[in-house]
């Protein structure tokens, strides 16, 4: 989850334990492995079956895949054995390719040899290291008026995407579900109750780490993913690299910011109060293995998986908020080539650590989500690059960065709960990240479909973000973003994606995208005392802007503040106190 919430200022000296697939040549991972994932070659000849139609059941496939990949273990079984005492086994079937375990995890060492051991088989198409991705954190309903995020575009709210204004367009109102992978749901929380569609799947698969005491089963409920010094106790192997903390609740503060009941005088607004979610947890104490998101992102879109029952309500689109750095891997890419085949869209939050986009966001074929704040300029903690697809509002809390409170904004108000451990009062809180920046897109690419008259495919989609963006702001005070400037700094289509996101003219798009011309658009410039203060802040911290600009240093952190940002998944510092309204 890419999150900053209030919540979580235990876990900012907390690093990333997830890292790299393969290629081979790159770095290992930075925490255990649990298992390979393993990807076989097609057979020449079941390749040239399947290009004239001729294709094997999905039993027959899988277990000739069982069988071909038990070959390469006996194989290569004598390498393996020198670099893990216990035999490598196969566990289950991941998307198109099967995991492979040890009785214990791997350590990082060991992982990397095992898969150069298995990726010498010539047999063999890819590996790729199962680690544990981590959260990627900062009407008439009462609450309304403090969602400004959701309110017209205006002076001073140049990032926000407009999505009162979209909510007067026309459109078929065709009935939609955003698949929601997370920590699962709160199905009782006021703000969504009849949202959901129960009661979802599980695919947490390591009941050590469930929270619910079991492995997948089909129940979504979200039992609380805290980690306490209990748990250390008990399992110190086991939790040795996670921080202690109280439970998050992400999934239902993501599922509130996209469908919270609209008009229903309860709470909050969400961008799209009549879609339906559907809940997929995938994450629990700790994070999130990568086999069970893959898994989860498959099913998600109606996509068969192994040992799961089929997903009735396929959904397409879905929303992402885990993730770990990296390049993408070959297990990511492989399961979103297979979904948007589906016609579904997946949405991934860009990461919170002032560089380069996460994984997925950075793969091929996902909508990367970039965070910005009110203002328009990119939020301090958000990552950057030309992978991002489009950048909205994701909170930008004033304790962060050189710039501190100038240009910063309370964060984005969503449905939560009170519990530190198990499930308590259900409450709001203000939430900050590019884990809160992909839901509003989301949002919006729901409200795309639903105005259609027949689905967008995911090209379109794209498209129409793309083509419906306002151009990001500029400022003589501010320089552009870049690796020496990664605070509160000016966005360009090569950093931050094709533009703000424009909910409006996003469904105006969507209405008849063939015909659709985008308006004629004037660059907004943001030049005021708040911008010249902090300019003057960022000369004198160290912040380096684009000369050509002649701007400052934009909010650029300084190198402990920065450090930290690469290390953990932060909270807000020095922010007002979370408002806690009972639901």
């Amino acid at each position: 989850m890419l999150v900053l919430s209030r919540r979580l200022a235990a876990a900012a000296a907390f690093a990333f334990a997830s890292l790299l697939s393969l290629p081979l040549h790159a770095a290992p991972p930075q925490g255990p492995a649990y298992g390979l994932i393993v990807k076989l070659r097609t057979p020449q000849g079941r390749e040239q079956a399947k290009a004239v139609g001729i294709a094997a059941p999905a039993a027959d496939e899988a277990g000739a895949q069982r069988e071909r990949l038990n070959r390469v273990l006996q194989t290569q079984a004598a390498a393996l054995a020198r670099i893990a005492p216990a035999g490598a086994r196969i566990a289950r079937p991941v998307g198109r390719a099967h995991l492979v375990q040890w009785d214990q995890p791997l350590a990082p060492e060991q992982a990397e040899q095992a898969a150069r051991a298995l990726a010498a088989h010539e047999d063999v198409e890819w590996v790729d290291y199962n680690v544990r991705e981590r959260r990627l954190d900062v009407p008439n309903d009462p609450e309304y008026p403090g969602q400004w995020w959701l309110h017209p575009v205006a002076s001073g709210r140049h990032g926000v995407p407009g999505v009162e204004t979209a909510w007067a367009q026309p459109g078929s109102a065709r009935p939609v579900v955003v698949a929601v992978l997370d920590t699962g749901a709160l199905f009782d929380h006021p703000d969504l109750v009849g949202t959901w569609i129960q009661p979802g799947y599980d695919f947490v698969t390591q009941p050590v780490f469930s929270g619910d005491g079991d492995g997948r089963d089909a129940d979504a409920s979200d039992p609380g993913d805290a980690v306490t010094r209990t748990d250390r106790n008990a399992n110190p192997g086991a939790f040795a690299d996670c921080p202690i903390e109280d439970s998050s609740w992400h999934g239902t503060k993501i599922a509130g910011q996209i469908a919270a009941r609209t008009g229903n005088g309860v709470g909050i607004a969400g961008v799209n109060g009549r879609v339906r979610i559907l809940p997929v947890r995938v994450a629990g104490k700790c994070g999130a293995l990568v086999q069970d998101i893959v898994d989860g992102i498959l099913w998600a879109a109606g996509i068969e998986v192994a040992g799961v029952p089929p997903n009735p309500n396929p959904a397409k689109v879905i929303n992402l908020s885990f993730g770990g750095p990296g390049p993408c891997s070959a297990s990511y890419q492989d399961a979103i080539d297979a979904i948007r085949a589906k016609g579904a869209v997946l949405v991934a939050a860009a990461g919170n650590e002032g560089g380069q986009v996460s994984r997925p966001a950075n793969c091929k074929g996902v909508v990367g989500v970039g965070a910005l704040n009110r203002n328009g300029f990119k939020a301090t903690y958000s990552n950057f690059g030309p992978e991002i697809t489009i950048s909205t509002v994701g909170g930008d809390p004033t304790g962060l960065g050189a710039c501190g409170r100038l240009l910063g904004d309370p964060g984005l108000l969503t449905s939560a709960n009170a519990g530190t451990g198990a499930p308590g009062a259900h409450v709001y809180d203000e939430v900050a990240g590019t884990s809160f920046a992909a839901p509003v897109v989301a949002g919006v690419i729901s409200l795309m479909q639903s105005a259609a008259s027949a689905d967008l495919s995911p090209d379109q989609i794209v498209e129409g973000l793309k083509r419906s963006a306002r151009p990001h702001v500029r400022s003589d005070d501010l320089g552009t973003c870049s690796s020496t400037n990664v605070g509160r700094c000016q966005c360009t289509t090569g950093t931050c994606g094709a533009g703000i996101l424009d909910a409006e003219q996003a469904v105006r798009y969507a209405l008849d995208p063939g015909s659709y011309t985008p308006p004629s658009r004037q660059v907004v410039r943001v030049d005021n005392a708040d911008t010249a203060a902090c300019r003057e802040l960022t000369r004198h911290d160290g912040g380096s802007g684009d000369e050509d600009d002649g701007g400052g240093g934009g909010g650029a952190l300084g190198w402990g503040w920065l450090a930290a940002l690469g290390l953990a998944v932060i909270a807000t510092a020095g922010a007002r106190p979370r408002r806690r309204q009972p639901a």
